[in-house]
């Protein structure tokens, strides 16, 4: 019985420890050296420049769905692209395959982008608040991104 306890008071420890809030709001290596080098306003700007990419992605996909309800033909356009006109199997599937891979990444790695610019913002403001202060200025860097810890 001791022994268990000893475990699992180790492990709660061990968990605790990884998941405290000062481990959670430091910035990765990752962080330091792409976003953490960017202003309050920087980061701002570029949130909303992804923000609107990625509502233009969703509405180019939409409209390639709604385009090919309505009927126009992408498996002539995917038989002129792949195969210099000449019939090719299965030519619509690689049309549609292609377009919605190509969507599927380009959201992730614009999901990819904003959720590290909108956690670096939250750690600022988080470091902002702690100091008191209402919201950083414009010219602020994250904490440590100068070296300094």
């Amino acid at each position: 019985m001791g022994r268990a306890r000893t475990v699992a008071a180790r492990a709660s420890r061990l968990v605790a420890r990884r998941l405290t809030p000062e481990r959670t709001r430091r910035a990765t290596f990752f962080e330091r050296h792409t976003v953490g080098r960017l202003t309050w306003a920087q980061l701002t700007r570029l949130n909303q420049a992804l923000e609107l990419v990625g509502r233009l992605t969703t509405v180019l996909l939409i409209a390639f769905a709604v385009s090919t309800v309505v009927g126009v033909d992408w498996r002539g356009a995917a038989e002129e692209v792949v195969n210099s006109g000449r019939p090719v199997q299965g030519a619509l599937a690689v049309a549609v395959v292609f377009v919605l891979l190509t969507f599927v990444a380009l959201r992730s790695v614009i999901g990819f982008g904003r959720w590290r610019i909108q956690r670096e913002l939250w750690r600022r403001d988080v470091a902002a608040l702690q100091r008191g202060e209402a919201a950083p200025p414009a010219g602020v860097r994250a904490p440590g991104a100068d070296g300094s810890g």
